[in-house]
């Protein structure tokens, strides 16, 4: 590890002007951008190139250079991602910061080192903001680390040389540690004057009232977290209920009205008169801030308890007021447990349901109704036939997000080429359904996740996005059948199921939901009741809290001993080289971080005091394998330096 280190200090001291730390602090500011895979992505690759390149070579090239890299880069990141996500002003904010590093960095100069270590903590702070993953709290230890330690190696640089670069990096990890703890300590008792407004919240394809095909195609291919599930049984998420189709896109033609009730009372709800058929249990959602207002429900919620106020259309979807959130909402569900009935209740040719879920676009195919009609003749009953064509779409079809149907989506998905994902599987069942008079609707929503035995709880996860069929039993009872033929494994699917891996997949994301419950959305609310835990636990051990206030000073004194001893130890030596740095500056000698007094550069005027800092260089290593530096005899060496300074002033050969 050593020899690496001075590897790369002796790669990067004459670029960077002798701050050897200034690098690997560049290096730790973009890093984020790379893990995040966002749409800048594209945008940090030549920019790396460009710096490996420029800092490998020690040139200074001209800021043309940079500036045809990043116009490339623009330029291929906004090609490439203009289909896939949405270039917003957040995007170019990055770009610009990122490109204001990049000019600076190729061509160094004095006055461009503090400008590069503040753009460096900017773009922390950026990256802050585009994450809800637990690595980032690890990160942000690291880059404060490497912040300290560069501060360090500027204020006090007789910490810098031989033997004293360990001890400076322990120094800096004390200074870490006790500023994480403090740091998150006041977090805790800081009074907040509103709710978390960070990081930005998630935008979800394919659950606005209108679907179009391929909507959900990136959704698919997303790990990000979309809400955590407490339930004692696995159960899909309803989120929209798609009513209308044109031969393209699916719609959802019901208005939404707002339901009355209070913050003390749950919403009671329609499916509430089925709970004496089937078990009673309770779910319990945790959804992460989206840019959409619908709440996941599973079918037959009989009530629903939260504080928010809800809207409900005639399908039965639960939306909320607002568009956007920044913090989470849990609710809580109370849910019917129902098994599918063999046979529908009553007849399903109400009148109310005739325009809603038995309405079929012009564009039908009629060889579809026909393939509708052969496949399910064996049966009269509605329900038969439903899982007479789920049977169907299971066994003769194959799942991919891939697949392109140009034209008419559904006569080429049924028809002929017969490779899609759950949207065509969906849609192409309630239309065969419709065609053979069974009212159906399709449904948008999420498959319970990845069982998570640490936190006790389902992950839900964008790719965990769905699309199934709902047919009408009558009675009010609709009756769930899911199409969708099995996914095919990829040539990951072995690493993933690996023990090992699993388990660390499920450490890592438990440690995402407590960094998100106690540090990203820990807002004002939380840290009341937060106090009253607290308070309520005070009342209740009065002498052993005493105790623990008494206990808590005197460790806290420890720990100041602890973290700062070695400062007090070297505070003698730190202040004698700080004089020798601003005697030399008062002459116009400058000694870069890093570099020794006896290795000062001195033109021939000053040569005169060479003997003097070779002396006082040798002090500096009595102390640094000796343990032991002169006070009197650094006192001694600077007053004899400052005097020869002073007469060389005097006598006018000094040239300012």
């Amino acid at each position: 590890m050593k020899l690496i280190m001075d590897w790369f200090q002796t790669w990067t001291r004459d670029k960077y002007l002798g701050h050897q730390s200034l690098a690997p602090l560049i290096l730790l500011s973009v890093l984020p951008f790379f893990m995040l895979n966002e749409e800048s992505f594209g945008f940090w690759i030549p920019w790396f190139g460009t710096f490996l390149w420029a800092t490998r070579t020690k040139r200074q090239f001209a800021d043309s250079v940079m500036i045809f890299w990043f116009a490339l880069a623009l330029g291929c990141s906004y090609y490439f991602y203009q289909y896939h996500v949405r270039v917003d002003i957040l995007f170019w904010g990055r770009a610009l910061l990122i490109m204001v590093l990049g000019l600076l960095t190729i061509q160094m100069s004095v006055p461009r080192v503090s400008a590069l270590y503040f753009l460096a903590f900017v773009l922390v702070l950026v990256a802050s903001s585009l994450t809800f993953q637990v690595w980032l709290a690890l990160y942000l230890l690291v880059f404060l680390w490497a912040l300290i330690q560069a501060i360090l190696k500027l204020q006090f640089p007789a910490m810098v040389p031989g033997a004293d670069s360990l001890p400076m990096g322990r120094y800096s990890l004390r200074i870490t540690a006790f500023l994480g703890v403090i740091g998150y300590i006041l977090f805790l008792v800081f009074p907040r004057l509103s709710t978390a407004q960070f990081p930005g919240s998630i935008s979800i394809s394919g659950f606005s009232d209108e679907v179009e095909f391929g909507e959900m195609t990136n959704l698919l291919q997303s790990d990000q977290v979309i809400m955590r599930v407490y339930s004692e049984r696995p159960v899909k998420l309803a989120g929209m209920y798609l009513d209308q189709f044109d031969g393209k896109r699916w719609v959802n033609s019901q208005d939404y009205g707002m339901v009355m009730r209070n913050n003390r009372n749950p919403l009671r709800l329609p499916a509430a008169k089925f709970a004496s058929m089937g078990q009673i249990f309770p779910v319990t959602i945790e959804l992460m801030p989206t840019r959409h207002p619908q709440l996941f429900l599973p079918a037959y919620t009989a009530q629903i308890k939260t504080t928010e106020r809800l809207y409900r259309d005639y399908h039965g979807a639960i939306r909320r007021s607002a568009s956007i959130y920044t913090s989470p909402l849990t609710y809580e569900l109370l849910v019917v447990g129902l098994s599918r009935p063999v046979s529908e209740n009553s007849s399903i040719s109400a009148t109310g349901y005739q325009s809603l879920y038995l309405s079929l676009p012009e564009t039908v195919h009629k060889d579809i109704v026909t393939l509708a009609e052969n496949l399910t003749r064996e049966t009269t009953q509605s329900l038969e036939k439903a899982a007479l064509l789920e049977r169907f779409f299971q066994t003769q079809f194959r799942y991919s997000l891939t697949s392109e149907h140009p034209g008419d989506p559904m006569q080429s998905f049924i028809l002929n080429r017969r490779e899609g994902h759950c949207e065509y599987f969906a849609s192409a069942m309630t239309l065969m359904l419709r065609s053979l008079k069974i009212p159906a609707r399709m449904v948008t929503g999420f498959q319970i996740g990845e069982f998570n035995p640490l936190g006790d709880y389902y992950t839900v996860r964008a790719k965990h996005a769905h699309a199934w069929v709902e047919v009408y039993a009558g009675s009010g009872m609709w009756v769930e059948f899911d199409p969708t033929a099995q996914s095919e494994a990829d040539w990951m699917q072995g690493f993933r199921n690996l023990e090992l891996l699993r388990d660390l997949g499920h450490l890592f994301e438990f440690l995402d939901m407590k960094w998100q419950n106690y540090v990203l959305y820990f807002n004002r609310l939380d840290q009341l009741l937060l106090w009253f835990q607290i308070r309520a636990w005070i009342e209740k051990n009065l002498l052993l809290t005493i105790a623990l206030c008494l206990l808590v000073i005197v460790l806290i004194r420890l720990l100041l001993n602890f973290y700062f001893y070695g400062f007090r130890q070297k505070g003698v030596k730190n202040l004698s080289m700080t004089r020798l740095d601003a005697l030399l500056q008062m002459h116009g000698i400058f000694r870069s971080p890093g570099m020794q007094p006896s290795d000062i550069p001195l033109k021939e005027q000053f040569q005169v005091i060479q003997e003097d800092l070779i002396q006082f260089q040798m002090n500096l290593y009595h102390e640094e394998f000796s343990g032991q530096f002169s006070k009197s005899l650094a006192d001694q060496i600077l007053d004899s330096i400052e005097a020869k300074l002073q007469e060389i002033k005097k006598t006018g050969s000094f040239c300012r």
